[in-house]
């Protein structure tokens, strides 16, 4: 569709999906990126969108990394993001651009993302690669907004769906434990938030509301 649309030739494992000529709203990101998309390319939901995203991917445009090419997605991210970054300062019509991403480690353990040549941390990578990010699309001029993961069950949800109640404990999650998860997650993601001024969407709390 894109392509039928906009002209736009895909990239290798790209995903590319629009329903209009004049996009206003550009989401990017991960396969989470896919899941919210599927609302509004469902028709539940109208809105002019363009959808660019990468199964396994970071939106990391200026961070680079060895594919394993151990699996037919996450080898080609950069060049997604990339074109990504492109795009939303390019098409006229948008007005706001939605990042949506899975949750991402801060750990100071080892990624597999590199900046200049030198190997970073997983927090390194996520403070360079937001801030990149951000700031690129702050100078768009267009709303920014940035939707962390949803909650996450303990168990593959087909291990929990359709189970006796007593099933429960090995599967829920509560908020706190959540929050306690992603708490220094959280902590890089307001502080660029409050740098860049992007609306920050915490899911969490639409799920998990007491």
């Amino acid at each position: 569709s894109c392509n039928r649309a906009l002209g736009l030739a895909p990239l290798q494992e790209e995903v590319c999906v629009t329903n209009s000529r004049r996009p206003e709203l550009m989401i990017i990101g991960d396969s989470k990126a896919m899941a919210l998309s599927s609302g509004i390319f469902a028709g539940h939901v109208s809105m002019p969108t363009l959808m660019i995203a990468g199964h396994g991917c970071n939106t990391f445009p200026n961070l680079t990394y060895e594919p394993t090419y151990e699996n037919p997605w996450a080898n080609n991210c950069t060049n997604i993001a990339n074109k990504a970054l492109k795009l939303a300062g390019a098409i006229p019509s948008i007005k706001t651009i939605m990042v949506v991403e899975g949750d991402i480690s801060v750990a100071n353990s080892p990624s597999i993302y590199s900046f200049e040549d030198r190997p970073l941390s997983h927090k390194e990578a996520v403070r360079l690669g937001y801030d990149f990010l951000f700031r690129t699309l702050y100078d768009t001029g267009r709303k920014v907004i940035f939707v962390t993961d949803v909650p996450d069950l303990k168990k593959d949800p087909r291990f929990c769906i359709g189970k006796p109640d007593h099933f429960s404990k090995y599967c829920n999650n509560s908020s706190e434990v959540l929050k306690t998860s992603r708490a220094n997650y959280n902590l890089e993601t307001r502080e660029l938030a409050e740098l860049y001024g992007f609306h920050w969407f915490d899911s969490l709390e639409v799920f998990c509301a007491e």
